[in-house]
């Protein structure tokens, strides 16, 4: 397994969250809670979940990458730029585990670091993103769970 690039990749990708502005296009804080809690509300009931690699955790990228790891759906080598994206270090350095909280657009910041990778002329990064962003785009939207609970 090649792990050249990681270090580059992730001090990329692993700075702070970017921070709302006031700005006029931004939702108010009440708009984006009527929302959280219209969605909570919604009955679960019999629902099928899909992949969403555009509005999806830390967390949950880095679950669904085991899963597909244990299904011998991909291989450790595969997973390589995966990894890279779930981590998320803090401006002191303390790494405080996966975040389950904040929702990442993923396949952005595939394409993000694969435009960093070809400003840097980084042919190894480039690769293993491009890659990565293929089997994002491979299971976009398919079936990952059903809710049979009533």
């Amino acid at each position: 397994m090649s792990i050249s690039g990681v270090n580059t990749y992730s001090s990329y990708f692993c700075r702070p969250a970017n921070i709302a502005t006031s700005g006029s296009n931004s939702p108010s804080f009440a708009s984006v809670l009527g929302a959280t809690a219209a969605d909570a509300n919604k009955s679960s009931a019999g629902s099928v979940e899909t992949t969403d690699f555009t509005h999806m955790t830390r967390k949950d990228l880095a679950e669904w990458v085991n899963t597909k790891i244990k299904n011998g759906e991909m291989s450790l080598d595969g997973s390589e730029a995966f990894m890279g994206m779930t981590m998320k270090m803090p401006v002191n350095g303390a790494y405080a585990g996966l975040d389950d909280s904040e929702q990442v657009n993923f396949m952005q910041s595939a394409q993000d670091g694969m435009a960093w990778a070809r400003q840097h002329s980084d042919g190894d990064m480039l690769k293993s993103l491009e890659a990565a962003l293929g089997t994002m785009q491979k299971y976009q939207g398919q079936v990952s769970g059903v809710n049979l609970t009533a």
